[in-house]
């Protein structure tokens, strides 16, 4: 097939949602910078399908350059991040190309929203508005008594307070002898009573920020009830009837997006700063390439959130993947997947060593070290993400990062310790934070 290549002067003025400009890092587009402007006739389409499937390892890369061209015109913006991916840089193989071709079969047939790849600031992603509803199972009124306390966290020296905040919370349908206390909500914490018989459904409708793929509990009746945000984003609504007269039900109140959409949605804004990766679209292509997903599969059947979509494929992150250090730091671009990775790939070790060393490679390298080694790591993967992140020190002594996200609010990640502590917050400000672990900078 004749390619056909114009230098295409305007591609670097297009405007992408969730990608405003093309990255610093090397893409696809930049080897072929007149793909946008190619067409293919359904004949040259149906050649380089034929030669693929004669010669795979003679006709990859001109297949990936047709797939890639299809997703362009399918989703610029789904296209434009998937060229990012480092495997397709350096000219792809015959697993790439046919991995390309699973993952354009799960898009082609998409009817996108315009909105979807808007991207969302930090709160938005983690607000939630949820129904809690209610119905007896007999025609006699029957007692309902309910609970919502957004779990504590101890945050410093003998202080507590909630990982999570409840914004508002509305009753629906209740009556002048049901009860509803809202007073307390800035603390975390609501009550509510009402009666209710068969057919006479209860509710309440409750905006509340909480950690993605977090765990909520609450009680009802006495019943202590227990659900994981991101189970109740995919299926919609969540069912509870064992120990309860009736049946209690949990909705997702926001506009529900299919699976599919919204791990679209993720692939596309997921990354930031200047090497604008999807992790999560690099790991589909692993799962096809490996062997993970199959023709045919259905790979977003039941997509939660991209983190734990990702764990299973990258495994134990070890191996030739996880070997170059540019690499995986790029890889790692939001404070989840970094809190995962030095989670479950760096041990602790308490022993310092030369402070001319630098820190991020040296701990990369050895997969041990202290809390001031890990740290430094943590803050150069977030600010080469573009996260504004500091280290902190308390009088233990003891290092820990700071980190400002999307939000404007901040948290903290301390994974250097015997046992990582993970992600908390959030903290309305820098000066709260360093209040309530009475730290100072340790620059």
């Amino acid at each position: 097939m004749k390619k056909r290549f114009i230098v295409m002067a305007m591609l670097l003025g297009l405007t992408f949602l969730g990608c405003a400009t093309l990255t610093k890092k090397h893409n696809l587009f930049d080897a072929y910078p007149d793909l946008v402007k190619m067409h293919y006739t359904p004949v040259e389409i149906q050649k380089t399908n034929n030669n693929f499937e004669t010669n795979p390892s003679n006709y990859s890369q001109e297949l990936g350059i047709l797939i890639l061209w299809q997703m362009y015109q399918k989703y610029s913006e789904f296209a434009m991040e998937f060229a990012q991916i480092p495997e397709l840089n350096n000219g792809i193989d015959t697993k790439e190309a046919m991995a390309m071709a699973s993952i354009y079969s799960l898009i082609k047939n998409l009817n996108i929203p315009p909105d979807l790849f808007e991207e969302k600031g930090q709160s938005e992603k983690y607000l939630q508005k949820i129904y809690i509803e209610w119905e007896s199972n007999s025609g006699q009124k029957s007692e309902w008594k309910g609970s919502l306390n957004m779990p504590k966290i101890k945050k410093g020296r003998g202080y507590y307070g909630h990982n999570g905040m409840l914004y508002d919370a509305k009753p629906i349908g209740f009556e002048p002898e049901d009860e509803f206390d809202d007073v307390h909500l800035r603390d975390g914490v609501l009550f509510w009573k009402s009666l209710s018989k068969y057919q006479d459904r209860k509710s309440i409708i409750v905006t509340i920020e909480y950690p993605e793929g977090g765990e909520l509990y609450f009680h009802m009746n006495n019943k202590p009830i227990k659900f994981n945000k991101a189970e109740l984003f995919a299926k919609g609504q969540l069912y509870f009837t064992e120990g309860l007269d009736g049946t209690l039900i949990i909705r997702n109140a926001a506009v529900n997006l299919s699976s599919e959409l919204l791990a679209i949605r993720d692939m596309v804004v997921g990354g930031s700063g200047d090497y604008k990766i999807s992790p999560l679209m690099q790991a589909l292509l692993w799962g096809y390439m490996d062997g993970t997903f199959k023709e045919n599969d259905y790979p977003f059947k039941n997509y939660q959130d991209s983190l734990e979509f990702i764990k299973p494929i990258w495994g134990n992150m070890k191996g030739p993947r996880w070997n170059d250090f540019k690499e995986v730091t790029s890889r790692l671009n939001t404070p989840e997947l970094v809190d995962y990775y030095t989670h479950h790939v760096f041990s602790y070790n308490s022993a310092g060593g030369d402070h001319e060393y630098d820190w991020p490679s040296y701990i990369f390298s050895t997969k041990s070290g202290n809390c001031l080694q890990c740290s430094s790591f943590i803050q150069y993967c977030l600010n080469k993400a573009g996260y504004k992140a500091h280290i902190y020190c308390v009088p233990t002594p003891h290092k820990f990062v700071g980190f400002k996200d999307k939000d404007n609010k901040w948290y903290v990640i301390d994974n250097g310790r015997r046992r990582p502590a993970g992600i908390k917050g959030p903290y309305n400000s820098e000066e709260d934070l360093m209040n309530i672990f009475s730290c100072n900078y340790y620059l």
